[in-house]
């Protein structure tokens, strides 16, 4: 299903109500007066005005901003392993789609507006209604809207906390099945497959130390080694 968004408002009489902001890394941002909510923040995101780079996240009313450039080894490698395995999995599969990053997920009755480093929907969750494709009102855009099977997120250096801490909040209040989180950035590998239960996200663990992922119905397991010239090189096998 598609649905459009409007045009930008105009800002009401009185000015707007003041906006928590929290600026994770990078330079800064101007954000115009009249993004005061959810609502607003979105018609931001496909306007001219909106920044072509970094990361800008609406998460529960706040407004998160990380500018920084993306580090090549510690981010953009893990994450681009993780999307090729994922993505050829969805692929062969064909049980759903693989989305890779940039691509802004909307759930609004948790006032979320994202990108997460990945995600992954089935066609079920499209034929139920669940996720939706949404189009800005000059055709120039698209968010997905709803809650979708998985979502990825790869810490980095200017975004522990917000990768960290409030994903796993947010995330689970969209209902989103599986939160992906991985960190690379130390001696010691992070990667979790988080299922969504009633006390929130929690791992299922096979007894060799593989992750277990029910939207994928395989198991993963997380490895780094070292390429020709000694630089870290991802390897995310499945069975």
């Amino acid at each position: 299903m598609n649905t459009t968004l409007p045009p930008p408002a105009v800002p009401a009489a009185g000015g707007p109500p003041r906006l928590k902001s929290v600026v994770t890394g990078g330079e800064a941002v101007g954000v115009p007066g009249w993004v005061v909510d959810l609502e607003s923040f979105r018609r931001w995101t496909v306007s001219a005005e909106f920044p072509s780079h970094g990361r800008i996240d609406w998460l529960d009313g706040d407004l998160w901003v990380d500018m920084s450039r993306e580090e090549f080894f510690g981010h953009n490698q893990v994450q681009t392993e993780i999307t090729v395995v994922l993505g050829m999995l969805a692929r062969t599969a064909n049980t759903g789609r693989f989305v890779a990053d940039r691509m802004r997920l909307v759930h609004p009755p948790t006032r979320l507006s994202c990108e997460p480093d990945a995600a992954y929907f089935s066609w079920e969750a499209v034929r139920t209604g669940r996720v939706s494709y949404v189009r800005a009102a000059n055709e120039s855009a698209m968010e997905l809207l709803g809650t979708p099977d998985m979502v990825l997120e790869v810490v980095s250096p200017s975004s522990v906390r917000k990768d960290t801490i409030e994903p796993p909040v947010n995330y689970a209040a969209a209902q989103v099945p599986e939160f992906w989180l991985v960190d690379v950035r130390g001696e010691q590998l992070r990667f979790d497959v988080l299922i969504l239960g009633e006390g929130g996200y929690a791992q299922d663990l096979t007894a060799d130390g593989w992750s277990r992922s029910r939207v994928f119905g395989r198991e993963f397991l997380l490895r780094c080694d070292k390429d020709p010239f000694g630089q870290p090189k991802f390897a995310l096998a499945d069975r």
